[in-house]
């Protein structure tokens, strides 16, 4: 989706097993930004993704606040 909501418009929609790579998420946890269907970032809701790797690396994907904007770490560069 275009912005993490249900009314967001679709970008794309991928299939069950796909690897998709996060960029950042929100700081409830409840939506993903992820990289790169469609050859585009985009977000999928947690309620259809499975969070896999080391939880260290996890944990330290940007968290994004709507209301003030993302909340990157010195040195993360996250396209748009």
């Amino acid at each position: 989706r275009m912005a993490p909501s249900v009314d967001a418009e679709r970008i794309t929609q991928v299939g069950a097993g796909a690897l998709l790579v996060p960029a950042a998420r929100l700081a409830d946890g409840s939506w993903w930004k992820v990289c790169c269907p469609a050859d585009r970032l985009g977000w999928v809701s947690a309620d259809h993704v499975q969070a896999m790797g080391p939880a260290g690396k996890i944990e330290r994907v940007p968290t994004v606040d709507l209301a003030r904007g993302p909340a990157y770490p010195p040195g993360w560069s996250v396209p748009q």
